[in-house]
């Protein structure tokens, strides 16, 4: 049977590994026996996912620093790897500015439109050539369930998720002609450092409001990575555990105005708490019309 480095090629570049569930993808391609090159924006946990990977699996390593919210990070990317047989790339780097669109600075949005959008498809497009010419490959661009149907509070971020993962259906119909594989991956909740901070402080908010709080289920990262790659290749939309993909059926099958009031209501609820927080001219407006808005 062809193993996976044999089917895709010799190194797996993953864009956003230094921890959670980027350190999983980077090492369950190294499971799989291809050699890896991480990238992201602090160096020391780069060099820590490397040490680890050479000192279990005995693959070659390679790292470096990129910054998705500037636009010349493809490039960076692109130059990084030159001279290496990049058979897999999961783009995993996310930019994500929580918090009412007119409340966020501009610059938090465009940060968010440059490393969720643009620098993927840069870097897609490179890759793609590359890969075309080869006749094989693997690509996965990360989405998230913000991108779904739309997401309150999350808007920028729902809608340049929900254009990884068009972007990476599209891409799926075209590359297949050439060899290529690739998905966009629904990501759902992941058990990661930065998720047991948000239940946190969601269950604090909870306990100010006198409710309960049901902490949400969470898939591990490991599991995540290996559930996606037993998958890959098998078609256009990825999930990273089947709970996943059936809530996002279940958001498909909704009314839209049901399935998007959710969405918002969720993180109106976990993020927001409460328009008391809004300290500028749209306060009174907030705080009068914005609970009742329908």
């Amino acid at each position: 049977m062809e193993s996976f480095k044999e089917k895709y090629g010799e190194w797996a570049l993953v864009v956003g590994a230094s921890t959670g569930l980027g350190a999983a993808w980077a090492e369950e391609c190294a499971r799989r026996g291809s050699n890896v090159v991480i990238c992201a924006r602090r160096l020391e946990k780069l060099q820590e996912v490397s040490a680890s990977l050479r000192e279990r699996y005995g693959i070659q390593t390679k790292e470096f620093v990129v910054d998705i919210s500037h636009e010349d990070a493809a490039q960076t990317i692109v130059d990084n790897i030159e001279g290496l047989d990049i058979g897999v790339c999961v783009y995993n780097a996310a930019i994500e500015h929580v918090g009412f669109f007119i409340k966020v600075a501009e610059e938090r949005h465009k940060e968010q439109l440059v490393g969720n959008a643009q620098v993927p498809m840069e870097l897609c497009w490179h890759l793609c050539r590359d890969m075309a010419r080869k006749h094989r490959g693997l690509i996965l661009l990360c989405s998230s369930m913000a991108g779904t149907v739309g997401c309150g509070n999350n808007a920028v971020y729902g809608g340049v998720k929900s254009f990884e993962l068009i972007l990476a259906k599209g891409l799926w119909y075209e590359m297949r002609k050439y060899g290529v594989d690739v998905a966009g991956v629904t990501v759902g909740a992941i058990a990661t450092p930065e998720f047991a901070r948000v239940q946190e402080e969601q269950a604090k908010a909870a306990a100010e409001r006198g409710e309960k709080y049901k902490p949400a289920k969470a898939t591990t990262p490991a599991d995540a990575a290996a559930y996606v790659m037993e998958r890959a290749g098998k078609g256009p939309h990825l999930f990273t555990s089947r709970g996943d993909a059936t809530l996002d059926k279940l958001m498909h099958i909704l009314p839209l105005k049901t399935a998007v009031t959710m969405m918002g209501g969720a993180m109106d609820k976990n993020f927001s708490q409460g328009y008391d927080l809004l300290d500028d001219e749209f306060t009174e407006i907030a705080r009068q019309r914005g609970k009742g808005a329908r």
